[in-house]
């Protein structure tokens, strides 16, 4: 007998005995329960029934038990766990379970439990079990206990007021105890409580996700409400990220051809320098995306949230449909330990929180289900930031399926920060001419619903073409918007001026401050609440100081609390303000539109941008020069001394960009980077006197051209004057040199830029020529492909027919071409020189108008929204490669013309006339994505073509069913 039906036994046999028997007759309880069923029951057959139901109940309970330690014990081992049962047999066996100790204990489990292990202290030590084997045995005790206290209850109406009606009444006996112990949650490690309500919570978690954060914040418009916002889903744009490369891989990308190396047909760049974010998180499980202040980094998390939450992904992040979103953000743990998972939820669904099942964010972690979206490593103090790298360590060894995408600013975190977790890195770019007019349409669109506009609906369209016309007369207006945030204050400024601009960025932050503070209360004709009376100039002394505290204490979020006591603190410097400091808050929170309350208690920016706008504010008046250059060389500091050049008076001024070139001549471990942030300062700092503007131009002579790609994002902050500086020629530089010179140039957007750009496009083709000509110079060639992919990847930053005409057309050839929506450069095909690679992307029904005018094309990618006629990409007689992926049919017949076809990768719901793949001669392998498994892959059984299932359903499906001569190949097996 084993050790789970003794265990059984004893649950249910004195039970059965208390069922038989008066409670007076004690004696009669202490019989053997066969003789006690004989003694009660006359007749044979009512014997055997009753002995059949009492099996049935020692199964069930059998079953139950075995259910629990087969889920959560399964790792022990097997001499411990029946070790650790036979010690628990001997417990209820020496333990007195009469009706007396059972009302004693109050028929509670936990009491029951207690009682047993009173008897025997040190059972588990006695027996020999260690660690693992001594909380078995004390979950199984509880387990025990549990089960039994539970049938006495419910047994306890079976007492028999006769042997007629208790055999009436057994016969449902056994099926109700069945259903009790189905009632009661199998209680395992990650579920102490049960999973029963997990179904239930996950589906209100969802739902709460989608709803809170599908907002996007609105600046300048409708002020009134607590948070101006739209939701994120009309809002959003998709960016485009460059992924991290080093050198070497960069090199191993170029030379090694796709069809030689099976990896490359997952998701990877493929070359690809410049790709949408979607579908660089797609190719990638770990993700730290690295962006500036105003990038979107934000933005994106809470949009992947959303769309997660709804179950709304398309091809690139259909896995993620799947998952349950969390969104952490970090700044909320400034200064205190990092959130364990069940905190995940804080900050976010805190009205959910108390509601969570016990344990269900473990069980999602340990599922592999998660997708952990963790926010804001640069809004830690720098020493904080190192426990991150420990704690996201912890969580990858949970379970290495789930999915994490974290972001950063680029001086918190470096693009290796993580490799050794196997993260892939990939920086977000600053928006280009096409972004930008896709987010300023976005924009407007998005306010057509927000109610108190300063202007009726039916015209909104006219302010943004008013918006549009001043950008393209204006060079230096577009290259000042070149984030997310800029470009939303930009619409709201036009939207509030009447189309009056600011020249630069500092009037940007300016107006908005003033629009956000001030005017929109005033123009309204807001009425007076009894709220304290504040003129912009005293809201902005008070949430300046908030700021600097802030910031000196390398914190993005302080409590409301501590907000209070500073507010009264600044207050204590305005005698002609009377007002309780926190009705003051209160009345920031509610009209400023500056600060938020995104939780309870919790008070912050809402853009960290505006608490470094305010910090060197505070800092710039009263002239603390002395502390923002202790702080120069950090990053974490930048924006803020950038800003503080353009708010000081003159000396203040002066004695900071002379005390950055002071510290750059004496330190020459931090020199680079205070030169940079010298240079930097040229954007905001206005008029300078000749001597000291020569001083800091003359450190572009020194750092131009930049190392890498973040120098260059500084250097493009110089402006104009870079360009004074720039080298003529870029062949003596470095691969990673020449391209950071060519994107700073590049950011600079003007028509000045342009025609360098232009110039280092005809020099390469020259070079090219020559180098051509002579043998054996792999290493300079490699150089000159990696100089064309970065001229060519700079499009983005331009008007695209322009830019063609000045720079593609001079290239020798483009290894790669990316278009989405067919907007891009579609209209100019013609002019550019032979591509190689394409990628495609929006609503592509017809290619014809692209493929038409495209070269020896080899290698294709097309993503759809709508569904894709194949015959235009039978035109392309050299393809080797070619990617489908779209929701509908793809019919496969008129691709029998592409005799050069090695791979073909497919995602389609349905994949029509797979047999005509047996005709194309150099096809060797086929891809194949899609959930439903209906192709008949038997069809191409011939020996040739390998095919490749990534989809569990079609691997169930085909793995025991294809011939023996057809190779099925799935990638995690």
């Amino acid at each position: 007998m084993s050790d789970g039906f003794r265990l059984a036994k004893l649950l249910v046999e004195p039970l059965v005995r208390r069922m038989l028997t008066e409670r007076k007759q004690q004696a009669q309880r202490s019989q053997p329960l066969v003789d006690l069923i004989n003694a009660t029951l006359l007749d044979d057959y009512q014997r055997r029934r009753l002995h059949r139901e009492i099996e049935a109940m020692r199964d069930a309970v059998g079953q139950r038990l075995d259910s629990f330690h087969d889920a959560e014990w399964r790792g022990l081992e097997s001499q411990d766990r029946n070790v650790a049962m036979s010690t628990v047999v001997d417990a209820f066996v020496e333990s007195d379970l009469s009706d007396s100790m059972f009302f004693a204990i109050d028929a509670d489990p936990k009491n029951l439990a207690r009682y047993i292990r009173k008897q025997r202290p040190s059972a588990a030590a006695e027996a020999g079990l260690g660690e693992a084997g001594s909380r078995f045995y004390d979950r199984l005790i509880d387990e025990c206990c549990l089960i039994y206290t539970q049938l006495a209850v419910h047994m306890a109406q079976f007492t028999p007021r006769g042997i007629v009606e208790l055999l009436s009444r057994t016969s449902s006996l056994s099926s109700s105890i069945e259903q009790l112990l189905q009632r009661i949650p199998v209680s395992t490690l990650d579920a102490p409580s049960g999973s029963d309500h997990d179904a239930e919570f996950l589906r209100r978690y969802l739902d709460h996700i989608s709803r809170t954060l599908d907002t996007v914040e609105l600046f300048g418009v409708n002020v009134r409400t607590y948070q101006p916002s739209t939701p994120l889903s009309v809002a959003y744009i998709s960016l485009a990220v460059s992924p991290d490369v080093t050198p070497n891989q960069q090199a191993r990308q170029d030379h090694t051809p796709p069809w030689e190396r099976l990896s490359l047909l997952e998701n990877d760049t493929r070359g690809f320098s410049s790709m949408q974010v979607e579908h660089a998180l797609s190719g990638a499980a770990r993700f730290l995306l690295r962006g500036e202040a105003g990038s979107g980094k934000t933005t994106l998390l809470r949009w992947l949230a959303v769309n997660t939450a709804r179950r709304a992904f398309g091809t690139d992040l259909a896995d993620c449909n799947e998952r349950v979103p969390f969104f952490i953000k970090l700044r909320s743990y400034a200064g205190r330990h990092l959130p364990a998972p069940e905190e995940f939820l804080n900050g976010v669904a805190d009205p959910l929180s108390a509601l969570m099942p016990r344990g269900w964010v473990h069980r999602q972690l340990e599922a592999g289900r998660a997708l952990l979206l963790i926010d804001g490593v640069d809004e830690l103090a720098a020493e904080d930031r190192r426990p991150v790298r420990d704690w996201i360590r912890q969580l990858i060894r949970v379970e290495s399926d789930n999915r994490l995408v974290i972001t950063a600013r680029p001086h918190a975190a470096a693009a290796r920060w993580l490799a050794a977790e196997d993260f892939t890195s990939a920086m977000l770019q600053r928006m280009g001419a096409t972004d930008l007019r896709k987010l300023i349409a976005h924009w407007h669109r998005a306010i057509r619903g927000v109610p108190d506009l300063p202007c009726a609906p039916e015209e909104i369209s006219g302010y943004e073409r008013a918006l549009l016309a001043q950008l393209d007369s204006s060079p230096h207006l577009q290259a000042l918007v070149t984030n997310p945030l800029l470009c939303a204050m930009l619409c709201a400024i036009n939207l509030d001026r009447h189309s009056t601009l600011p020249p630069d960025r500092m009037g940007l932050y300016a107006a908005a401050m003033d629009m956000l503070l001030e005017r929109r209360d005033v123009e309204r004709r807001i009425p007076d609440d009894g709220a304290p009376r504040l003129s912009a100039r005293d809201k902005t002394y008070l949430l300046q100081y908030l700021a600097w505290r802030l910031s000196i204490n390398g914190r993005s979020e302080l409590s409301r609390e501590e907000a209070t006591v500073r507010i009264g603190d600044r207050l204590g410097n305005m005698p002609l303000l009377t007002s309780d400091s926190s009705l003051v808050l209160n009345h920031l929170l509610q009209r400023s539109g500056v600060i938020r309350e995104p939780a309870e208690g919790r008070i912050d920016f809402v853009h960290r941008t505006f608490q470094e706008y305010l910090t060197a504010r505070e800092a710039a008046e009263h002239g603390d020069v002395g502390l923002l250059l202790h702080h120069a060389h950090q990053e974490n500091w930048r924006e803020t001394i950038i800003m503080a050049a353009g708010h000081a008076n003159e000396p203040t001024r002066k004695a900071l960009l002379a005390g950055l070139l002071g510290r750059a001549s004496s330190e020459p471990r931090h020199s680079r980077t205070l030169r940079l942030l010298a240079a930097a300062c040229l954007e905001t700092a206005g008029p300078l006197d000749t001597e000291l503007r020569s001083q800091v131009e003359a450190c572009l002579s020194d750092l131009v051209p930049p190392r890498r790609s973040e120098e260059a994002r500084s250097l493009a902050s110089a402006g104009p004057a870079l360009l004074v500086h720039a080298p003529r020629g870029l062949n003596p530089y470095s691969t990673e040199a020449a391209s950071a010179m060519i994107e700073a140039v590049a950011l600079l957007g003007t028509p000045q830029a342009l025609d360098l750009l232009s110039f280092y496009a005809i020099e390469h083709s020259k070079i090219r020529e020559d180098s051509d000509r002579e043998r054996n110079r792999n290493q300079a060639n490699r150089h000159l492909d990696a100089i064309q992919r970065k001229l060519f990847e700079m499009n983005r930053y331009f008007d695209g027919r322009r830019y063609s005409r000045a720079v593609l057309c001079h290239l020798r050839n483009i290894p790669h071409l990316e278009l989405d929506n067919v907007t891009n450069l579609a209209d100019d095909l013609r002019s550019l020189p032979p591509i190689k690679r394409m990628r495609l992307r929006g609503k592509l029904s017809d290619l014809k108008p692209i493929v038409s005018h495209i070269g020896p094309l080899e290698e294709l990618t097309v993503q759809s929204e709508s569904s894709i006629d194949v015959r235009s990409i039978a035109n392309l007689p050299g393809l080797q490669f070619l990617t489908i992926e779209c929701g509908d049919a793809v019919n496969l017949l008129p691709l029998h013309t592409l005799s050069l076809l090695r791979v073909l990768d497919l995602n389609c719901s349905e994949i029509l006339s797979l047999n005509t793949l047996i005709e194309m001669g150099s096809l060797h392998t086929v891809r194949i994505r899609n959930s439903h498994p209906t192709c008949d892959l038997s069809i191409l059984a011939d020996g040739k073509i390998s095919v490749l299932v990534t989809h569990q359903d079609m691997w169930i499906r085909w793995r025991d069913e294809l011939p023996g001569n057809l190779s099925l190949w799935r990638p995690d097996s």
